[in-house]
């Protein structure tokens, strides 16, 4: 039979001798509201063969029962096959009809309730009118008295039996209409009291075969919805579509608005891909029975979604595609860490090489430094070539703040936090600002003279400052104002923070831009957030202000409405004890020493003016290119050095290697690390020895020398 589109009893069918009908009940989920329809259950039966012995006996041996649909070849007489009976189906009035072998007929037509059926009931009118004819006309009246009984008795008997065919009938259609706790009740022990058992039999298997299917159709939509998987069938041929409830949740629409056809479900899919899946769904080769594809779908809020399928075609007997069967999981957020994770490497590698290149280039401007230092010693105060020095001096001083912020970036730097003017910064950053901030947008600032100092490493507050003026500057594409301001606040505790209340300096850094609405306010501060498109925002700079701020003790918000512009506020802890800025002025060059110190670094430029510096301050020095090498001229040496200098990254034996070994061997020697890293970033903890970052001055070298050697010695 054809798949049921509605629900009743069919007409008869016939397989051989074998006739049978259909019973059709549709199913619905009256968990849901408005009981939506999931299908249609089917049972099949056959008119039970053992009435025809009831019937027989009922209406004589000579008397047909025909069982039927009007219009219909297969007719039954409870046993097998037979024509239809010899009159027009739609005339259900009783009469004398005239069969195709000339042999004429009398009977009746009546419909069976609740079903396309009607039975018929037919004698040979030899049998029932000749004799009666013959009879009424020898004893009239008893024919006649005769004939009113059989009229009654046979009328008796069919109510007998219309009445529980009519209960059997009324509960089937109820049934139907969804009450699948029907039951007859029928006290009979015959055939149609067995007919009323089976039936209720039938209703019982039906109501449990329904929860049944209800409990595991709701399991399955939790899940899928859970999971957001969309579960689809689509007909190659007239493109009609069926989708799960869960399909919804991919495509981000209403369960109203899920597509019944493939050309409604391509519109749900990005415009790009859409050739793509149409190829999919309308190809008629099923030679690739599985599938697995991404594809991008456009939700009615504007985003794009990435949508993975998978599915199998369903092949006919000639290998053609009858229907395409497919589930969609939503991997937007799969892909959006795939990406982010990308982007971090790639940061990450951009850091390290960062990383290397300040390294290097802090052993250039060691050796800079260091001859700019001996170079300025040995020229007479009123030599001109003092103001190129000065300036070659100077040029190295900024080029070792470049170097700091490149490691600030790396995360290698050595963090020193100082007490410090926020003023200060802010107006040593407005030069590099104004290189970085394209001229269509103003920079000014706003200092107040009462901002109080705060402690904090100058580099951390650099790179605080310059990345909020550039999230302000990439707020204005169209040009703007970018304003830092700065103010003494009394600060009152936030909520989320661990800002103590007290006096604070307040830094605002405010743009005219395209300001933000509350779901961008809500994930600023969020690592990998950025709302710019890919490829051009790895959403840390932010990130990264907040984690400074809070690592000071500090607390930061923003004000922002879309069109309004947007307003960063950070809070610093003040020092009240300070005593103004540190004197940045040369120390006076320190005394000679006498004592004999091992130069280990594998930069050739760094070991040679670190030896000539040292050599000149009256030091006695011994060279060693690498960690080996200091090891052997320890042990060939016939004393061993006051204090050993070592560069922290060399190849081969690094510093901390060295480090380890000298103190199993000679664990008296005095130690002084130096690098371009930081010592936690190179394997050592700087609470363990003294430690002097490049690029050092020839000052700075020589108070530290001092330093490590007393304090030993101590």
């Amino acid at each position: 039979l054809p798949p049921p589109d509605s629900a009743g009893v069919s007409a008869l069918h016939a397989v051989d001798s074998v006739t049978y009908f259909a019973m059709t009940f549709e199913v619905r989920d009256t968990t849901l509201a408005g009981a939506p329809l999931l299908g249609f259950y089917r049972r099949y039966g056959r008119l039970s063969a053992s009435a025809a012995s009831l019937v027989t006996r009922l209406l004589g041996e000579d008397a047909q029962l025909r069982i039927g649909a009007p219009g219909t070849p297969v007719w039954t007489d409870l046993l097998v096959g037979t024509e239809p009976p010899p009159t027009h189906a739609e005339d259900l009035n009783p009469g004398e009809y005239r069969a195709q072998d000339g042999l004429r007929w009398t009977g009746a037509a009546a419909p069976i309730g609740g079903t396309p059926w009607v039975v018929w009931v037919g004698y040979p009118r030899s049998v029932v009118i000749e004799p009666a004819v013959t009879f009424v006309e020898r004893m009239s009246p008893i024919a006649a008295l005769f004939v009113i009984a059989a009229i009654l008795l046979a009328a008796l008997l069919g109510f007998g039996i219309a009445r529980p065919l009519h209960a059997l009938t009324h509960a089937a259609e109820e049934i139907a209409a969804g009450d699948y706790g029907r039951r007859v009740e029928l006290r009979r022990r015959d055939e149609i009291g067995r007919l009323g058992a089976s039936f209720n039999i039938m209703s019982s298997r039906v109501e449990g075969a329904h929860d049944a299917l209800r409990d595991v159709n709701q399991l399955t939509n939790f899940a899928l919805s859970a999971a957001r998987i969309g579960v689809w069938e689509a007909q190659v041929r007239g493109g009609v579509m069926t989708c799960s409830d869960s399909m919804a949740l991919v495509h981000g629409i209403s369960r109203d608005d899920l597509p019944v056809t493939s050309d409604e479900f391509l519109r749900l899919v990005h415009p790009d891909d859409r050739s793509r899946m149409r190829a999919l769904l309308h190809s008629e080769s099923a030679r690739d029975q599985t599938f697995d594809v991404e594809y991008r779908a456009q939700w009615p809020d504007g985003s794009v979604h990435w949508i993975e399928g998978k599915g199998r075609v369903k092949p006919d007997e000639d290998g053609r595609a009858v229907a395409v069967l497919g589930v969609s999981i939503d991997v937007t957020d799969r892909r959006l860490l795939e990406a982010q994770f990308q982007q971090a490497q790639k940061m990450e590698a951009v850091g390290q090489l960062a990383g290397g290149i300040a390294h290097d280039f802090n052993n250039l401007l060691t050796a800079i430094i260091g001859h700019g230092d001996m170079l300025m010693a040995e020229l007479p105060e009123d030599s001109r070539a003092r103001a190129d020095v000065t300036g070659v001096m100077n040029a190295a001083e900024s080029a070792a703040r470049l170097t700091r912020q490149l490691l600030t970036f790396s995360r290698r730097s050595l963090l020193q936090p100082e007490v410090l003017s926020p003023n200060d910064v802010i107006a040593r950053t407005e030069s590099l600002l104004r290189r970085l901030i394209p001229a269509h947008i103003d920079v000014c600032t706003e200092l107040a003279a009462d901002a109080p100092p705060v402690r904090i490493d100058p580099s951390h507050l650099e790179q605080v400052i310059i990345n909020l003026a550039l999230n302000a500057r990439d707020a204005m594409p169209g040009g703007g104002t970018l304003k830092i301001a700065t103010e003494r606040v009394q600060f009152t505790p936030r909520p989320h923070t661990a800002a103590p209340a007290g006096i604070c300096t307040l830094i605002r850094v405010s743009d005219n831009g395209m300001g933000m609405d509350a779901e961008t306010r809500a994930h600023i501060f969020e690592p990998f957030f950025t709302t710019k498109p890919p490829g051009q925002g790895t959403g840390l700079g932010l990130a990264t202000v907040f984690g400074i701020v809070q690592q000071t003790g500090g607390a930061i918000d923003l004000e922002s409405e879309p069109g309004e512009g947007t307003t960063f506020r950070v809070w610093l802890p003040a020092v009240e004890e300070w005593s103004g800025a540190p004197d940045r002025t040369p120390p006076p060059r320190p005394g000679t020493g006498h004592e004999r110190i091992l130069i280990v670094d594998d930069d050739s430029a760094v070991r040679s003016v670190t030896c000539r510096i040292l050599r000149r301050l009256g030091y006695k020095v011994v060279e060693a290119v690498s960690g080996e090498d200091a090891l052997l001229k320890l042990a060939a040496g016939d004393a061993l050095p006051d204090l050993v200098i070592t560069d922290l990254v060399m190849p081969g034996m690094t510093g901390a290697e060295l480090y380890r070994e000298l103190t199993l061997q000679y664990p008296q020697l005095r130690v002084l690390f130096t690098s371009g890293y930081a010592p936690d970033n190179v394997g050592m903890d700087i609470r363990v020895a003294l430690f002097i970052e490049k690029p050092y001055t020839t000052s700075a070298l020589a108070a530290r020398v001092r330093e490590a050697l007393e304090r030993d010695a101590a």
